[in-house]
């Protein structure tokens, strides 16, 4: 039990030393990490027949895109570029109701 000083005065107990202080060089905020917090992400399907699956895999394979995702995202951004000026406007008012809808039904 002599390890136990317990009589000793605080100002005569010997300072206790830890290792090296810590420095944060770079403090990360949730923005950084999360872009966007009013979009909400998840997998769900497209039903296709198996012939435009085949077109799809065919225009991976030739290079058109690195995968089926990024395919479907540039033929969309096509096709929305395509629609007169009063469709676009149209098109991207369903669509921010539609990621509404998602946020508001995954939380």
């Amino acid at each position: 039990m002599g390890l136990l000083n317990h009589d000793m005065k605080k100002d005569e107990r010997p300072e206790m030393k830890h290792g090296a202080d810590f420095v944060v060089e770079k403090q990360v905020k949730r923005e950084d990490i999360v872009q966007n917090s009013e979009q909400v992400t998840y997998s769900t399907n497209v039903r296709v027949d198996n012939h435009v699956r085949n077109q799809l895999t065919a225009l991976v394979n030739v290079g058109a895109a690195k995968n089926v995702r990024e395919l479907e995202k540039k033929m969309i951004s096509t096709a929305v570029d395509q629609l007169p000026n009063s469709d676009q406007s149209r098109f991207y008012q369903i669509l921010r109701i539609l990621e509404e809808k998602d946020m508001l039904s995954r939380k």
